[in-house]
């Protein structure tokens, strides 16, 4: 009795957990997530003119056969929707020819062979015969035309075809047809058994079209009848070497009257894994031999963004969900959203998990995360994947692009003034669909800890992808140009008091061992950096900051170049910007931009390594590599100490900053301290306007 209670209130805490979990899920909206199962309406796609042209092809009775068609597309396309559209219009078709017959058409029988799943066996052929017959079951074909077909004798040696004809027939599941022989290659050394086969091949097909085991020689069975339809799918993600296996089981095999074979695939990708498996024949043309098994090819084309808009709001988007924000940018999704189904269901789960994310934190509910902004970044980040990952590690270049985009007001498509933009930016706002994205919508803020509330939120359900970044922003030319900086106010100091300052130019990057030597040669100038081996810098470093130099060896340099050195005022505001950034990217740290002792590379790096690193203005490594020596004196009533700022490949993140600032001896040279240039513009340079 005691246990019986003590069961009881077990079950009752149990069951209060139980309600209290649930009713803790239902705190939030529903999640609605889309598999990756072909799309089953694929009218919205124009599909469905493609599939009634291929059925009507197939299905015409003047058309002859063996036939092979591909369906030719890039993965997550549509392949297999339209392969499956064929496949229902063929069914339909032949359900009411059976009912009341019809002169132009024929039936068709339909097979799925997923090219893929069985890529891994030997006896592909096999494999498809027990698809064909599995199907036939599955679709529950007349039960005693299979009873019919094993007991009929016709000459066939059914022993040598299955070890057990009987379970082909009794069992419920799909047959088992592996016992006849171990792989396509023994059958074809085994001629006899290839013969028996053959005709076995002959009769199946027969009886799946029409259900009567045609007696007489392949060549005199008439097509009319009815045709054997294989849709071979995913033939394109195969393994190189077991795709020409498929491709000839196709051919060697299934090359009789009464067959139909559509193969979806990348053809690309096919000829590739073709070319591949006969590289040690001399000339030969994967192209051609396609061309032997191909009679009909149809190149998928783009789906068109208001087949895109048509699914998303029909298919995808659920009415339940009320005034869901993805609508408000759906033009826009479709047109910057890779244009295939796949794409565009990983897009919506994207923003559904997301918006959950921030929805069980209380960011919509607090107003910390806009919804429409949610949308907009979850777009940057599945279309524009670059500027995507540019942003996760500087979250501010949204703001500054967008700002460009708005203050300039570019048009999608029109060209961007370079002498008006920062260099780090001009790629992106070459990009008509971002600048297009960037003007529609509400705008994000200007503050880097709101704008990272979006980029963290995706950091956890967005692939991470390398990408491949070219050196610099524009070959030799950008590592010699100069960066104008506009007069007028700006925040310096850790105290961020208001400063003030002219216009000027400074490099873009440090003086490299390259400018240095090109100085070293033009001018005979004497003092050499000591760590340079026979009047020369190391190999591999000609990009890498000058180092080993003292105040006067700058000094040189900047005079010959028609230059100076920066004020350390002038250094800093180009570091800051006028808003009095902490590093030149933003306020937070991130080792992803910059050489210092997080990233413990222990020495100099090439001036452009660290494209997502510059400054507001679009300056680099202003912050680690090198410290950069400024004409600032340290002391008022002396001269002989020197104001160096930047931090460098030894420094902690804490001195990297851009109020960070060191000092050093005129006289001394270290490895770890270098120098960039400035010049004055004259009044109305930069633009002539200052900044407020």
């Amino acid at each position: 009795m005691l246990w019986a209670c003590l069961r009881s209130r077990s079950l009752i805490r149990s069951d209060s957990l139980e309600v209290a979990v649930i009713d803790r899920l239902k705190q939030t909206d529903r999640i609605y997530i889309h598999n990756d199962s072909p799309a089953e309406r694929a009218h919205h796609f124009g599909f469905s003119v493609y599939a009634e042209t291929f059925a009507k092809i197939i299905a015409d009775r003047s058309n002859q056969t063996p036939l092979t068609i591909a369906i030719n597309g890039a993965w997550g396309s549509g392949k297999t929707s339209l392969m499956r559209s064929i496949r229902e219009l063929l069914v339909d078709t032949t359900r009411e020819i059976e009912s009341s017959g019809d002169p132009v058409f024929r039936p068709c029988r339909t097979v799925w062979f997923n090219a893929w799943k069985y890529s891994s066996q030997d006896a592909i052929l096999i494999a498809l015969v027990e698809e064909i017959v599995g199907q036939m079951m599955s679709e529950e074909f007349p039960r005693q035309r299979l009873d019919q077909m094993r007991l009929s004798d016709g000459g066939l040696d059914w022993s040598r075809i299955s070890t057990s004809v009987a379970d082909l027939v009794n069992e419920a599941d799909a047959p088992d047809l592996k016992g006849m022989l171990s792989s396509d290659a023994s059958l074809l050394r085994n001629l006899p058994l290839l013969r028996e086969f053959e005709r076995f091949l002959d009769r199946l097909i027969s009886w799946s079209i029409n259900g009567v085991a045609s007696r007489q020689r392949p060549e005199s069975f008439s097509d009319t009848d009815g045709v054997l339809v294989f849709f071979i799918d995913d033939l394109d993600r195969c393994q190189p070497t077991r795709v020409a296996r498929v491709l000839e089981t196709v051919k060697l095999f299934m090359d009789r009257p009464g067959c139909v074979f559509v193969l979806g695939m990348d053809s690309e990708i096919v000829e590739k894994s073709v070319k591949a498996q006969y590289r040690g024949i001399e000339g030969f043309d994967e192209h051609a031999y396609m061309d032997k098994i191909v009679q009909l090819q149809f190149n998928l084309p783009p789906i068109r963004p208001e087949h895109i808009q048509g699914y998303i709001r029909e298919d995808l988007v659920d009415d339940r969900v009320e005034q869901n924000p993805i609508l408000s940018y759906l033009e826009t999704v479709s047109e910057a959203v890779e244009a295939n189904p796949r794409t565009v269901k990983r897009f919506l789960n994207t923003f559904a998990i997301q918006r959950s994310l921030a929805e069980r934190r209380g960011f919509l509910k607090d107003g910390v995360m806009d919804e429409d902004l949610l949308a907009k970044w979850i777009i940057f980040s599945f279309s524009f994947e670059k500027f995507s990952e540019r942003a996760l590690q500087r979250p501010l270049l949204i703001a500054e692009v967008q700002d460009v985009v708005r203050e300039l007001d570019l048009e999608a498509g029109g060209p961007a003034p370079s002498d008006r933009v920062p260099p780090h930016l001009l790629e992106f706002l070459e990009d008509r669909r971002l600048v297009s994205l960037l003007k529609h919508g509400k705008p994000f803020p200007s503050d880097e800890e709101q704008i990272s509330v979006y980029t963290h939120l995706s950091e956890s359900t967005q692939p991470r992808r390398a990408i491949v970044e070219p050196t610099g922003v524009g070959g030799r030319e950008s590592i010699d140009g100069m960066i104008p900086v506009p007069k007028g106010k700006f925040l310096a100091g850790e105290m961020n008091r208001t400063s003030y300052s002219d216009a000027f130019e400074i490099d873009a990057y440090p003086v490299t061992n390259r400018q240095y030597q090109r100085f070293r040669d033009a001018t005979g100038y004497e003092s050499l950096p000591e760590h340079w081996e026979g009047g020369a810098y190391s190999m591999g470093k000609a990009d890498h900051p000058v180092v080993n130099v003292n105040f006067e060896d700058a000094q040189a340099y900047a005079k010959w170049a028609g230059k100076r050195l920066a004020t350390e005022q002038e250094w800093e505001k180009a570091a800051r910007g006028p808003n009095g950034r902490a590093y030149p990217w933003g306020n937070a740290f991130n080792r992803q931009n910059c050489n210092n002792a997080e990233t413990a590379l222990h020495d100099t790096t090439e001036v452009t390594a660290y494209a997502n690193g510059a400054s507001q203005y679009g300056v680099y490594d202003l912050c680690g590599n090198v410290w950069e020596w400024t004409s600032t004196d340290v002391f008022p009533d002396r001269v002989d100490a020197k104001v160096l700022r930047g931090g460098s490949w030894a420094c902690p993140k804490e001195s990297v900053m851009g109020t960070t600032r060191a000092y050093e001896k005129f006289e001394r040279r270290r490895r770890d301290v270098g120098f960039r240039c400035v010049r004055d513009l004259e009044e109305g340079g930069a633009d002539g306007q200052a900044e407020e």
